[in-house]
């Protein structure tokens, strides 16, 4: 089996925008470290700096997590869903990195996003594995079976354009 490179483009431009995102904490934790005068290599001792350092290692730590749940959930469900649940993550880590840095019961909302964001992606990374398996060998189309039930629904609201995604 072969896949296009339309096929991967969307979870291909979360990983980059997600390492992006990276990039710019990692600056926003240099620019403070200037900021507030913390010479290297101290990485303690100011209550602000420590936060700063904290919210961008979280993020670090949990990218690893991201980029597996958002390929599976791309690749094994659908490349749309992986995106947009993609793209809420990384709004998600965004709110907990700015969150995190203004105090540390801030980042809670953020976290609470990515969380439900990386759930939500491998839930539907094992429905992917579920169909998969169940074609395989069993020869039952779980996708089809859903588009089935789906289309006189979406046809009955001019939304059957969605079957062609």
């Amino acid at each position: 089996m072969s896949i296009d490179l339309e096929y991967i483009l969307i979870p291909s431009a979360i990983s980059v925008i997600g390492a992006f995102q990276l990039t710019r904490f990692a600056l926003r934790v240099g620019g403070a470290r200037r900021r507030l005068k913390i010479n290297y290599p101290k990485m303690t001792g100011n209550a602000e700096f420590e936060r700063y350092v904290r919210a961008q290692q979280n993020s670090l730590e949990f990218f690893a997590i991201f980029l597996v749940a958002l390929w599976t959930c791309s690749l094994y469900f659908h490349p749309i869903m992986g995106g947009l649940l993609g793209l809420y993550y990384i709004f998600g880590r965004r709110s907990y990195f700015n969150g995190y840095i203004k105090a540390v019961e801030d980042r809670v909302p953020g976290f609470i996003m990515t969380i439900k964001a990386l759930q939500l992606m491998l839930v539907f990374t094992i429905v992917g594995f579920v169909a998969v398996g169940l074609k395989k060998h069993q020869g039952f189309d779980l996708f089809q079976y859903g588009r089935n039930l789906a289309e006189p629904h979406l046809k009955k609201y001019n939304a059957d354009f969605i079957l062609k995604l």
